[in-house]
């Protein structure tokens, strides 16, 4: 199972997306309060903090089971490439949401926290995995030609 560094590139995806769904993502202060905003405990609730929380849960789903997808390379290929752009997908919801939805309806200061930038690590692993992936079947397929 982890005899290959596409299952650690794996990994530290599903690791990226625990620590998401964990860790408070955004913090708000106003003149009356304080209070941040994390995938699963949030004082708002709305479309795009639900679809946040929705494409997270894909994310760390997918790459949980591409772990196991070894024997599969080409599903497993494919699975990199979805989880790249689902990732790409999470970034933009994340930035729309911090930008846009709550400065609306909250004054105040607004303070973006590391898990934030979560999705661009757990991007660049699931690609970095996807380019490794292909490396490999390269690699098999080359080796059935010379047989």
């Amino acid at each position: 199972m982890i005899q290959r560094v596409q299952s650690i590139f794996f990994l530290v995806v599903t690791i990226c997306s625990i620590c998401l769904l964990a860790f408070p993502f955004i913090s708000y202060e106003n003149l009356f309060n304080t209070f941040t905003l994390r995938a699963m405990k949030q004082p708002y609730t709305g479309f795009w903090y639900d679809t946040a929380e929705i494409l997270n849960l894909i994310i760390l789903l997918l790459s949980f089971t591409c772990v196991f997808l070894f024997k599969k390379r080409m599903l497993q290929f494919r699975m990199a490439n979805i989880l790249a752009f689902l990732n790409v997908c999470l970034l933009a919801v994340l930035l729309f949401t911090q930008t846009a939805l709550v400065d609306d309806f909250l004054g105040g200061t607004k303070h973006t926290l590391w898990p934030s930038y979560l999705p661009i690590i757990a991007m660049i692993f699931a690609y970095l995995a996807g380019v490794f992936i292909k490396k490999d079947e390269n690699l098999v397929r080359s080796t059935d030609r010379i047989r």
